[in-house]
């Protein structure tokens, strides 16, 4: 088919597909944002949502509980799409010789469900992250870092939220967020944040 330029609409017809030498498209010809997800290739970053905790979080249960404001929405383009989770939070135990666990928990249409916990293993506590702290000194008091990283693979287009648990053992004392166990009332004790981001990743 010939080419056929009309003046009037500003229109070619007739070009061939891979008809225009290379290089002539480049990135300032293409519109912001005209480069949709399906068409950035697996891999590549399509969102990220993040969710910072300043304040502090306490509670002494030793069954599950949410942390509070300490979760995220994020709904994927596709089923085939992933979900990387980032994970940054600080805890600590309010007294000696205490267990405290964390996990995280994703929830799609009222459907929880743990993700990136341990494998069942007799009466162990399945979590993303847990210590038990035999040293009778002050070590439980102190903040750990908790660091981790996982990519979902949720298969759905619907809003997910992903959540923070924590709990302590069944020898009790307090779980803590953002504060050490004991947090004194002076420049000596620390107050910090912890996040959690999720980036969606195309599959």
């Amino acid at each position: 088919m010939a080419l056929t330029f009309n003046g009037s609409t500003n229109t070619i017809t007739g070009l061939a597909v891979g008809g225009l030498p290379d290089g002539i498209v480049d990135t300032d010809m293409i519109a912001a944002a005209a480069v949709t997800a399906p068409k950035r290739g697996a891999g590549s970053q399509l969102q990220v949502v993040s969710t910072a905790k300043t304040d502090v979080w306490t509670d002494s249960s030793q069954s599950w509980v949410d942390v509070t404001g300490f979760s995220l929405n994020i709904t994927p383009a596709s089923t085939s799409n992933k979900i990387l989770i980032l994970l940054d939070a600080k805890v600590s135990q309010g007294t000696v010789n205490k267990e405290l666990f964390l996990k995280i928990v994703r929830t799609i249409s009222s459907t929880a469900a743990d993700v990136y916990v341990g494998d069942a293993a007799s009466n162990r506590t399945r979590c993303t992250y847990g210590f038990e702290d035999a040293d009778h000194s002050t070590a439980p008091y102190e903040m750990k870092q908790v660091h981790a990283t996982f990519l979902d693979s949720p298969n759905t287009t619907s809003q997910i939220n992903y959540k923070i648990q924590m709990r302590v053992g069944n020898n009790g004392g307090n779980a803590y967020l953002n504060r050490t166990g004991n947090d004194g009332d002076s420049a000596n004790f620390p107050r910090c944040a912890s996040s959690i981001t999720a980036l969606e990743v195309a599959g």
